[in-house]
């Protein structure tokens, strides 16, 4: 099955913000002579895909770095200082320079496809349309992370190729960014593909139903329950999206593109375009992460559940196995090039779980029980009923170590545990300190506890190339010291 080749495009590469707010604007020969036909268009719309590729490991650290779901070995300073609550706005990972690039390309082709549709006679209405809506949703997912990791970002109007665009934004607060998204996707969804020519298109670009995910995640983010349950609702109801059987479970990773998945982000061996798993999650010497062997010693997962050992991890070497080999019962790792499975951005147990934790804020506990057990079903734990206090704290800790034992290494964890502990103006901080204190010891822990009760603690700084370039910005207020 062939999947996306990622073309580097030239013609306005940009690697991050510092970058391309130092860029003298495009003059208009050059844009003249490159928006001419279709291709041009979907040659910068790859870009955006191309990005999300080459910044897989970056994903999964802020997903998963500050959570204690996996135990480090090996991740480099700059990580481990997260990790330890020691952030500065020197570490390298508070530079959001490359969500940007995809925001600025994304940007590019919903203002010039138009004018390329006029040129490109074969460049039909509906198709200027669907590539617009694809833009929309990539600029979307683009600005959620950044909501999620910085809370607060400047939102750039428009892309970085006319002189009136200024060089200089400031920050927008998190509900105005929120609505941005949800505008784009309001607009983006009627007009995105259902399918595409290509078979691994179904999964590796945007569609009506990946559209549907990352806005019933972003209304489950910004408490809109009722909204949230909606749009879970219409993916439940896609007739091509169903639950795999228990026995096909791992193949959501070993194959990819399975018809649980909703949005993956590709990798191709054909194309030399191998994932960040081998030292995420392998190494020979030591990978970044491994499954904590006190969460084996407490049997985290029952023995009866699939997505536990020799499926989630190996108990002797404690390694992650999704996304490193086929065969997880007696591991055939893999090697060099091959580490080639895709990351998953949304599947369906994902949007069983938002519909179950949007249910239960509302206080519709059978419901939830139902979206929960399906999952739980799955994983070969229907005998086992789950029993469940009829509060909204109970159930939240349910779905979030339901979550947990899903996916593990899935760079969800830390997104999860925030959305929770942000709820009704962060009233289960005490959630996310708890977590963040984990690998804070001596002296210092008290004061540190304190500093936490501060949730601007709970996101990154901005990077100090940043604020030198774009003096309208301002530091994160836990950060300015």
């Amino acid at each position: 099955m062939r999947k996306l080749t990622i073309l580097l495009v030239t013609t306005i590469i940009l690697t991050g913000c510092s970058d391309w707010l130092e860029l003298e604007p495009e003059n208009e020969l050059v844009k003249d002579d490159f928006w001419q036909t279709q291709s041009d268009v979907e040659g910068i719309l790859i870009s955006c895909y191309r990005e999300l590729q080459q910044s897989t490991y970056n994903l999964v650290l802020y997903g998963e770095l500050r959570s204690d779901q996996m135990e480090i070995k090996s991740i480099d300073g700059n990580a481990r200082s997260i990790r330890e609550g020691n952030i500065s706005s020197n570490n390298t990972y508070a530079r959001w320079g490359f969500f940007y690039s995809i925001i600025n390309y994304a940007s590019s082709v919903i203002e010039n496809a138009p004018d390329v549709a006029d040129i490109d006679k074969n460049f039909t209405e509906a198709e200027l349309r669907s590539v617009i809506a694809e833009a929309r949703f990539l600029r979307s997912l683009s600005y959620f992370y950044l909501v999620r990791i910085w809370k607060e970002a400047p939102i750039i109007e428009k892309s970085y190729e006319t002189d009136d665009t200024p060089l200089t934004v400031a920050k927008s607060s998190e509900d105005e960014l929120i609505a941005l998204i949800i505008d784009d996707l309001l607009e983006a969804i009627p007009n995105l593909k259902s399918q595409y020519e290509e078979e691994w298109e179904k999964w590796g670009r945007a569609t009506k139903v990946a559209g549907e995910s990352l806005l019933a995640d972003v209304y489950l983010w910004a408490e809109r329950y009722e909204d949230c349950i909606e749009y879970c609702d219409k993916v439940i109801a896609n007739p091509n999206k169903v639950l795999l059987a228990t026995e096909n479970w791992f193949s959501i990773f070993s194959e990819g593109n399975t018809n649980e998945g909703i949005f993956e982000i590709q990798f191709n061996q054909e194309y030399n375009q191998t994932g960040p798993w081998n030292v995420l999650y392998y190494n020979n010497v030591s990978p970044d992460f491994k499954f904590p062997a006190e969460l084996i010693e407490e049997e985290f997962f029952a023995e009866e559940d699939i997505r536990g050992f020799e499926a989630t991890y190996a108990k002797t070497e404690r390694r992650i196995l999704k996304f490193i080999t086929a065969t997880p019962k007696k591991p055939v790792f893999y090697s060099g090039n091959e580490f080639v499975s895709n990351f998953i951005i949304y599947r369906l147990a994902d949007i069983y779980l938002m519909k179950a934790e949007a249910h239960a804020v509302l206080g519709q506990y059978d419901l939830s029980d139902q979206a929960i057990m399906t999952v739980r079903e799955r994983a070969g734990l229907a005998d086992q009923l789950i029993s469940i206090p009829n509060s909204r704290d109970a159930y939240e800790d349910f779905i979030l170590t339901e979550r947990q034992k899903e996916f593990t290494a899935e760079g969800k964890a830390w997104f999860d545990l925030l959305r929770v502990g942000k709820r009704n103006n962060f009233e289960r901080k005490k959630l996310v300190i708890d977590k963040l204190l984990l690998e804070v010891t001596g002296v210092d822990r008290p004061t540190i506890e304190r500093a936490l009760q501060d949730p601007y603690a709970y996101y990154m700084p901005i990077h100090q190339s940043e604020l030198t370039q774009n003096s309208e910005l301002v530091q994160n207020p836990y950060y300015q010291f």
